[in-house]
């Protein structure tokens, strides 16, 4: 979702001060779903930074995509990634940091956690879903 105007505002204020000139920092709003494999693709790192989700499908999407992820611990996201990625408090800056950091100077975490949560995304595969769900049904 596109987020609150008081949010988003602060979110642009940040992106202002810290980058203007939107080397790092890049927010995409609403993408349309045949242009979101190219966004991953665009990207160098995936951060998840939702404090309350039921089923995160973005998270799995960046999963998917083989990026290494920055991720909020706030369950459910934990029992999705597992280790697949980085986990930080999505209410505490520093935090975040770390995790982005962490990520960045890390060459062999970075390759893991891209290929263990590629892995993982598997057990979400569309097509394997609805022939589970289709049988369980019967």
């Amino acid at each position: 979702s596109p987020g609150t105007s008081f949010f988003m505002n602060k979110l642009y204020k940040i992106m202002q001060r810290y980058d203007s000139v939107g080397n790092f920092i890049r927010y995409n709003r609403l993408v349309q779903h045949g242009e979101i494999h190219k966004k991953y693709i665009e990207s160098n790192i995936a951060i998840f930074a939702s404090s309350c989700e039921n089923m995160p499908i973005t998270l799995i999407e960046g999963m998917a995509s083989g990026l290494p992820i920055a991720c909020s611990d706030r369950g459910p996201m934990p029992e999705v990634l597992q280790d697949g990625g980085v986990y930080f408090n999505p209410e505490d800056c520093k935090s975040i940091v770390f995790a982005i950091e962490k990520i960045i100077y890390n060459h062999s975490l970075r390759k893991y956690i891209s290929k263990r949560a590629k892995k993982l995304s598997n057990k979400y595969y569309q097509r394997k879903c609805y022939r589970h769900t289709k049988y369980a049904r019967s």
